[in-house]
């Protein structure tokens, strides 16, 4: 801070930098033991999860799994319940609109 070194020492101890923490050793793990550090390869579970990978292609293939461009198909009862939604939202936005349009005349005038 510019123009600290003016002020008198009472306040020149409140800029005054902190003291250092106390060390303290680490107590999950003894740092000066040495452990042995055996790194293995990443080969090996890659060969698992492309094995895996072509095990679940290969039995998607079998079950009635759906094409690409393929459409979900809805049974009767599904398809009405979709339409009575569609309907509702598109009252419940025509209503909003109606409500909006009033309020917003109202206020302008």
């Amino acid at each position: 801070m510019p123009g600290t070194h003016l002020l008198p020492p009472n306040l020149l101890k409140l800029f005054a930098p902190r003291p250092p923490l106390p060390y303290a050793r680490p107590i999950d793990r003894d740092i000066a033991r040495i452990r042995k550090k055996d790194v293995s390869g990443v080969a090996s579970i890659l060969a698992q999860l492309r094995e895996a990978n072509t095990d679940s292609l290969i039995n998607a293939g079998t079950s009635d799994a759906m094409e690409e461009g393929e459409e979900v198909v809805f049974t009767h009862a599904e398809e009405t319940k979709r339409q009575i939604r569609r309907e509702e939202r598109k009252a419940k936005k025509t209503e909003e609109f109606k409500v909006a349009k009033d309020t917003c005349e109202s206020t302008t005038i």
